[in-house]
């Protein structure tokens, strides 16, 4: 016997309210969503996906992203629209110096919470080696310390790790931004949201919400990464 060889099953937008709707019987086999009941379903799942943004950094939601130092510039501003034209993190959990002009040498940033960071002196000045990030609606700020002076070699750069905002569905043919491991999560959260809209019996809607949560559980546990942890005591008395 052969396989198929395929390994890739993507739904549209489309197919995921479809197949939603049939969970809740408001179309039947081989019917599919009318116009209005696409316009409400459509808003009711990008509320999901942005609901989906508190879940936390998978493996395949993390990207990077390089500020370059500016003379003089504390705080660097990311979002869609802003200087750094890019969709703003949620949250950042990795910052590095990279310095200019071969990027051999990298310095791990501390990242401090608001308090912390306020706290530091604010006329200090050379190369940063502290940030503060703080999400907006948005966008999000990023302020390092001390502040980049002229000893900073131009060029010199930071590198974050951060967690990407979610995509959201715009189009019947969009695909989601999402593995093809959360199709379930994505009809069976949608069905359980729209279940109240539609009239649902209670017992069923109480089924839904448990095949939802089984399956977004599911999908989070593919995210975690292969890696090793080592805790060992910290002899030195520091922490």
């Amino acid at each position: 016997m052969a396989t198929s060889g395929i390994t890739v099953n993507q739904l549209s937008r489309d197919d995921i309210i479809n197949a939603a709707l049939r969970k809740l019987v408001v179309i039947g086999e081989g019917q599919v969503a009318n116009a209005t009941q696409i316009t409400t379903a459509a808003q009711a799942l990008n509320n999901i996906v942005a609901e989906y943004r508190t879940l936390g950094m998978s493996l395949w939601a993390r990207k990077q992203y390089v500020i370059t130092f500016v003379t003089g510039q504390r705080d660097y501003v990311l979002g869609i629209g802003q200087v750094l034209n890019t969709a703003y993190p949620l949250h950042i959990y990795k910052a590095e110096v990279e310095q200019a002009p071969l990027y051999d040498t990298k310095i791990d940033m501390n990242i401090l919470s608001f308090m912390d960071f306020e706290m530091l002196p604010s006329l200090s000045t050379g190369t940063p080696v502290n940030m503060m990030y703080q999400p907006k609606i948005n966008q999000g700020v990023v302020s390092v310390w001390p502040t980049p002076d002229a000893s900073v070699l131009p060029g010199t750069r930071m590198r974050i790790t951060y967690q990407a905002p979610f995509e959201y569905f715009i189009a019947g043919v969009d695909t989601p931004d999402f593995p093809e491991e959360w199709n379930n999560a994505l009809i069976y959260s949608l069905a359980y949201t729209l279940s109240d809209e539609f009239g649902t019996p209670m017992q069923k809607q109480a089924w839904l919400e448990k095949q939802a949560d089984k399956h977004v559980g599911l999908a989070l546990s593919g995210g975690t990464e292969d890696a090793s942890m080592f805790i060992q005591r910290d002899w030195a008395g520091e922490w």
